[in-house]
């Protein structure tokens, strides 16, 4: 009889602590979306325009970007942590290849921005530079996967035509479209380095 005195509160408090994780938005079907942005999400519709990028270090990548419902945000200032949702983003061309570089995910807490949660800047989206030429003009559908700490799963892809972007400016003492804002970055891969 004591014994169950002394689980009772126990039972209790895990009771509320696993009705809570909900209130950060888990628990749901995760609904999540695609879109573009070097810091705030810009939402992407069927066939926009979409800069394919040269990086003034060479390579060549899109800037990508997400947002999400339902899911459970982790930490955005702790990239790497364990909790944080994996993003992963991919691009393919029209006849079904895949031409990004395969990065693993990024493993990013996402922050609140009015009824979304979304990633705290965008991300980069490398792709082959052998099939920059041919994708100019041409359209590319882009993926979306968010997979929470909880296994929760959401996904979204948007086709987009392929516009080529500014040349780098290499004379310039900075990275130019706000990749780098106050010294951290905006637009980086998932290790956070960067690809330009």
């Amino acid at each position: 009889m004591r014994l169950s005195r002394w689980l009772t509160p126990i039972f209790l408090g895990l009771t509320l602590v696993v009705a809570g994780c909900g209130d950060d938005g888990g628990g749901g079907t995760a609904i999540v979306q695609v879109g573009t942005g070097t810091i705030d999400f810009e939402p992407l519709s069927e066939n926009d325009e979409l800069d394919v990028i040269a990086g003034p270090q060479g390579g060549h990548h899109f800037i990508v970007h997400a947002r999400a419902k339902n899911i459970i945000p982790g930490d955005a200032s702790i990239p790497g942590l364990e909790a944080n949702p994996r993003t992963i983003f991919q691009a393919f061309t029209e006849a079904g290849t895949q031409i990004d570089l395969m990065f693993p995910p990024y493993t990013l807490g996402y922050r609140r921005a009015g009824e979304w949660l979304v990633l705290p800047s965008g991300r980069i989206l490398q792709v082959d530079d052998d099939v920059v030429p041919s994708l100019i003009g041409q359209r590319m559908r882009i993926t979306l996967q968010v997979t929470d700490a909880n296994g929760n799963r959401g996904n979204d892809e948007v086709w987009v035509r392929v516009t080529e972007g500014p040349l780098p400016d290499n004379d310039a003492g900075t990275f130019d479209a706000g990749i780098f804002d106050a010294g951290v970055m905006d637009a980086s891969t998932p290790d956070g380095g960067s690809s330009l």
